[in-house]
């Protein structure tokens, strides 16, 4: 140790006897054991051997930095409610749109309801505008042309058939004129005999109604008689063969009229014509007759009843045999059905009435045996009553009644007869100055409309306004659900079901998936050179050893008073392994340098040892080497060769796998 200079560091002084000590552990180790150790006074090796070569390279600085979310995004709600489940964990992978947090959302629900109330609102009171806007255009159209035809008939004057509906009211008035003075004279003479004939028929009928309903009722109390019974049967037995006359009837109808039953229907209207003309010749005598006040009208009107009579007789006897001559139609057949319906069901309620008659009286047929009498009593007394005010005579307040009648009357004629000279007289000035009014009032009335019609635009107001309610609720029950923004990994959990979320208080924080970046603090010195876009490797041990491409997305362009250094964001290409917070190293270019590079296959490796085999006479000996950053397929050493800058020892590239310091080996042949 004596022979070193003393202007060595001492670091040197103590590393190389400490490297001495590791090569003689590590020959010791080799030579011992291990597949060359057997080889070293063994047959030469034949390898390959090549020079260093010296490169000219950039020579670079190492800027440590720290890898960060490329996006960092803070979730809070928007709205102010109570949480009810957060469906992710911190370091949890998510997806676009996947729920993350659910919110207290009863509130928002029922003002969205009360929203779309207000909404189905205004849409009901926007109809009832736009109705009453049509309703009020059609009503002042209809006046306005009401109001001018009326001035057009007024400018007219009456038409021919005003005229005659005029005289036509005069005649009809002059005919209730005429009724009610006659009436007012049957009043004064007294009721006629046919008149108490009449009303004691009316009186005997509801006696003998009344005898007939209490027979009823003792029918009823003592209990069918055997007679009865019998009549019963005999009842059904009537409807069965209804029944049959009406099903033959149907099969009638089905296969059409004979020869016979066609004459049948033309005797018939033979028949009922001459009928017709003897009722219509009686009839002709009995109205010259009434008209020369011969006869009372109490008779004219039975022989005009019996002329109706026998019209509608000749007419159903024409119409019956027009049937029968056109042969039977889908209408007859239906109605043939339908009598044998009705005669079905009349057999039936004939059976149900023999079959309750040999049951016996029922209590309600007592009950309604006996209504039958009050009813029939109460119709006798009703009847009796009528009789006595007959035979009686008119009384005081009728005959008034009749002269208040006849007065009425008389006033009718007298309008009527008045309208009459105004529809003969043409029309009048006032009455023009009047139509001319009302077509102005009218016209006036359209002005509603527009007054309807801003109803309608006020509506059409309120129902956007409630629609936008409606939006904004909706927005609010959106807003209970959180989603994520994007794809991506939670980075914090900040909240849990329970809490309540807050407008600008983050519940999560969410990074994108893939999408990192590397942080530095860049001196002053590297920072100036750099730009927007510039590519540099990196280098993050934790990911690998192959040094990443990163590319430069921003610079601070304010410098750190302190450390004279700017922050620099290095965007990284997507990487299997990368994390957040992860160590890496960006080599910044500080100008040209020249290095010694060899073939990546002559690096010997052992551990953490590094080192390459050199030909020196025949031999193989073992330099340990430091290595620095690849090129290509090739690899700087920045020490342990000897020579010139260490570029003057031939290094064996071949074969590194069987050879130990001091294995004998050859030049390879050619």
């Amino acid at each position: 140790m004596a022979g070193l200079p003393k202007h060595l560091p001492r670091a040197i002084i103590i590393a190389v006897p400490v490297l001495a000590i590791v090569l003689m552990g590590f020959q010791c180790r080799k030579g011992g054991a291990g597949p060359g150790a057997g080889e070293v006074a063994g047959e030469p090796i034949p390898v390959d051997a090549v020079f260093a070569e010296r490169i000219e390279v950039d020579r670079t600085v190492d800027i440590a930095g720290a890898v960060k979310p490329l996006l960092r995004a803070e979730i809070a709600p928007r709205v102010m409610a109570r949480i009810t489940n957060v469906t992710v964990r911190e370091g949890e992978s998510i997806g676009l749109d996947q729920v993350l947090v659910t919110l207290d959302a009863s509130e928002a629900q029922a003002r969205k309801m009360e929203a779309e109330g207000a909404v189905a609102a205004a849409n009901a009171k926007l109809d009832q505008a736009r109705i009453a806007v049509e309703l009020q255009k059609t009503q002042s159209e209809v006046r306005v042309a009401q109001a001018e035809q009326g001035l057009n008939m007024a400018k007219a004057g009456p038409r021919e058939e005003e005229k005659a509906q005029a005289e036509s009211g005069v005649k009809q008035a002059q005919a209730s004129v005429d009724a009610a003075k006659a009436q007012l004279e049957m009043l004064k003479e007294g009721s006629r005999k046919q008149d108490k004939a009449s009303a004691d028929q009316v009186v005997a009928e509801a006696e003998a109604a009344l005898e007939q309903a209490k027979a009823n009722l003792q029918k009823a109390e003592n209990g069918p008689r055997a007679q009865e019974v019998e009549s019963a049967r005999q009842e059904v037995a009537r409807a069965e063969a209804g029944k049959r006359q009406a099903e033959a009837g149907l099969d009638k109808a089905k296969e059409g009229a004979r020869a016979q039953e066609k004459a049948q229907a033309d005797e018939a209207v033979e028949l009922a014509q001459a009928e017709f003309n003897t009722v219509d010749a009686t009839y002709q005598r009995m109205k010259a007759l009434f008209e020369a006040e011969v006869i009372s009208a109490q008779a004219f009107d039975e022989v005009t009843l019996k002329r109706r009579a026998a019209e509608g007789k000749l007419k159903m006897a024409k119409q019956q045999a027009s049937l029968v001559h056109e042969g039977t139609r889908t209408q007859d057949i239906a109605a043939a059905e339908e009598q044998v319906k009705g005669a079905t069901s009349a057999l039936a309620q004939a059976q149900q009435a023999l079959s309750e008659m040999e049951e016996g009286t029922r209590s309600e047929d007592k009950a309604a045996a006996q209504y039958q009498v009050r009813m029939a009593e109460a119709a006798v007394e009703q009847a009796r009553q009528r009789a006595s005010a007959v035979n009686e005579g008119p009384r005081s307040q009728e005959i008034k009644q009749g002269e208040e009648a006849v007065r009425q009357a008389e006033a009718m004629l007298e309008i009527a007869q008045k309208q009459l000279d105004m529809a003969k007289a043409g029309g009048r000035p006032e009455e023009v100055r009047l139509a001319e009014q009302g077509v102005k009032l009218a016209q006036s009335s359209t002005k509603e409309t527009d007054l309807r019609q801003r109803d309608v635009e006020a509506a059409e107001a309120g129902l956007a306004q409630a629609n936008a309610a409606a939006q904004r609720a909706q927005v609010a029950v959106d807003d209970a659900t959180i989603k994520a923004p994007f794809d991506g990994v939670i980075l914090e959990r900040k909240a849990d079901p329970g809490d309540l979320g807050m407008p600008g208080m983050p519940v999560l924080v969410v990074q994108p998936t893939g999408a990192f970046e590397l942080e530095c603090a860049m001196p002053e010195a590297q920072a100036k050179s750099l730009k927007l876009g510039d590519q540099m490797p990196i280098t993050i041990d934790a990911a690998g050893p192959t040094p990443l491409l990163g590319t430069i997305a921003t610079i601070t362009p304010a410098e750190d008073g302190a450390t004279r250094s700017s922050i620099v964001d290095f965007m990284l290409p997507p990487t299997e392994g990368l994390r957040t917070g992860m160590f890496g190293r960006v080599s910044v270019p500080i100008g040209k340098r020249t290095g010694i590079f060899l073939p990546q296959v002559a690096v010997w490796r052992h551990e953490s040892l590094t080192g390459l085999f050199v030909l020196e006479q025949g031999r193989a000996k073992l330099r340990l080497v430091r290595l620095g950053k690849p090129v290509g397929d090739r690899i700087e050493v920045t020490s342990g060769l000897e020579g010139t800058q260490g570029a003057e020892e031939k290094v064996i590239v071949s074969e590194t796998n069987r050879l130990v310091d001091g294995s004998p080996v050859c030049p390879k042949a050619g």
